[in-house]
């Protein structure tokens, strides 16, 4: 006997309805009892009923299984931990891969703009090493350009030109007329200034006025005269 009771397979356990789960007795309860509720039929209160009472003694029975054969209710259990584990293990794995793919892209992103920060920043650099370098051309450029007029103009340009000194060039025509047209008004001012104050000054006599007259003359023209050779 038994060899006939090891020959046979052992029971398995008594299994729920599509959709049932052992564990989740009391949810159903629950959601049956609103069902009802909402529905007030007596034919889903029945079938609600019906229901409570599979489970229950699907329940039962699954715990008198698993007293009978407790290694493979050991077993099942096992299992379903083990399931359990693994669709935890598995989400954490989800989550841990999009986490380090957001990281890798934000990554990349920031690299691609480090590179072109960088590259700009080179750019910047060498554009004004360019500035620079040009300034410093320019600078030398003027300074060349300064040395070279003084030069010119210390070679006197206009010494071999023809005609009569002061009136060879245009510029000298200018400068001359200048000299006598400021000499006249120079000139009328004296005599004009020796005629109003004169006696006041104790300046009467002819000669004294004459001598009054030159030197203010002189003085007239050394004081544009130097001007002009110095800041012309």
């Amino acid at each position: 006997m038994g060899n006939k009771q090891s020959a046979t397979p052992p029971p398995q356990p008594p299994t729920c309805p599509p959709g049932c789960r052992t564990g989740s007795v009391e949810q159903v309860k629950k959601l049956v009892e609103r069902a009802t509720v909402a529905q007030g039929n007596t034919e889903c209160q029945s079938n609600a009923t019906a229901l409570g009472m599979a489970r229950n003694d699907v329940r039962q029975k699954n715990e008198k299984w698993e007293k009978c054969y407790p290694e493979l209710a050991l077993e099942k259990r096992l299992l379903v931990a083990r399931a359990a584990a693994e669709k935890y293990s598995a989400e954490r794995r989800r989550e841990r891969d999009e986490a380090n793919a957001n990281y890798r892209t934000k990554a990349t992103a920031a690299d691609k703009i480090a590179s072109s920060a960088h590259t700009l920043y080179k750019t910047l650099f060498e554009k004004e090493k360019e500035l620079a370098l040009l300034v410093g051309k320019q600078t030398d450029l003027e300074q060349l350009e300064r040395r070279e007029r003084r030069a010119f103009l210390d070679n006197d340009p206009q010494g071999g030109t023809g005609g009569a000194p002061g009136v060879r060039t245009k510029d000298d025509r200018v400068l001359l007329a200048f000299w006598i047209t400021y000499g006249a008004a120079l000139l009328s001012a004296t005599v004009l200034g020796l005629q109003l104050y004169g006696a006041r000054l104790g300046i009467t006599s002819g000669k004294t006025r004459a001598t009054a007259a030159i030197v203010v003359a002189l003085i007239g023209y050394a004081i544009p005269y130097y001007f002009i050779n110095v800041f012309g």
